[in-house]
């Protein structure tokens, strides 16, 4: 982060940091004020995902609609989850909580489509993890509801989730190095201009001091030999 200046780093670094500190106090032995906490941080982890989409895909130029939808998402459940935990965990705002959170998953899988529409090539990433995430939940709500193998609901989640952590870590990848080669030609072009601008005082130069044609002519090819 502090090389590139890339808040879309930052943002997946904060993600990952929430959900596996989650996950760890959700393998502990559980009372009522880790559950608070281990929900605090579920809290903190969506929303830096919907931060990190917003920011990595560049919704904002790409699909600006979808980015308000994203924003809103982000204050609803922060809001939901402080409401939850403030109100004694009452059952109406964890309903919330979970359908917007829900909710959030197809509008990021939307938003990754639109940016790859638009010629984002990273987000082709993100369509492939966020299609893996939408399987792996609805495999899961298809075995609670009696209409897959139940014995495989515990672990398809967190292989899902495992593997749209690696696709992200591969879009992020695939960003940084996109960056770095528009800053290496962004570097080349302002040396082409660099060189064009010596070249074009030493011009003035030869000229301003009556020199003959021949020596001006010189001076450009042997310039434009360099530059070139």
């Amino acid at each position: 982060f502090l090389s590139l200046r890339d808040k879309s780093y930052l943002d997946y670094v904060l993600f990952l940091i929430c959900a596996l500190s989650a996950l760890a106090l959700r393998r502990a032995q559980t009372n009522p004020i880790l559950d608070l906490i281990t929900f605090a941080l579920a809290t903190l982890m969506v929303v830096f995902l919907l931060r990190f989409t917003g920011s990595f895909l560049m919704a904002k130029a790409h699909a600006p609609r979808l980015d308000r939808i994203l924003n809103g998402l982000q204050i609803g459940l922060g809001a939901t989850g402080l409401l939850y935990i403030v109100s004694s965990r009452a059952i109406l705002f964890i309903q919330i909580w979970f359908a917007m959170a829900l909710f959030g998953l197809p509008v990021i899988l939307i938003t990754s489509l639109a940016a790859w529409r638009r010629g984002y090539r990273p987000a082709r990433y993100f369509v492939l993890a966020q299609t893996i995430l939408l399987v792996a939940f609805f495999y899961t709500l298809l075995a609670y509801l009696g209409y897959a193998p139940l014995i495989y609901a515990a672990y398809i989640p967190n292989i899902g989730v495992s593997l749209m952590v690696v696709l992200m870590s591969l879009a992020l990848a695939d960003r940084i190095n996109t960056i770095r080669k528009e800053r290496e030609l962004a570097e080349a072009e302002t040396s082409q201009r660099n060189r064009e601008l010596v070249l074009l005082n030493q011009v003035i130069a030869a000229t301003t001091t009556a020199v003959e044609l021949e020596a001006v002519l010189e001076t450009v090819c042997r310039e434009l030999g360099r530059a070139f």
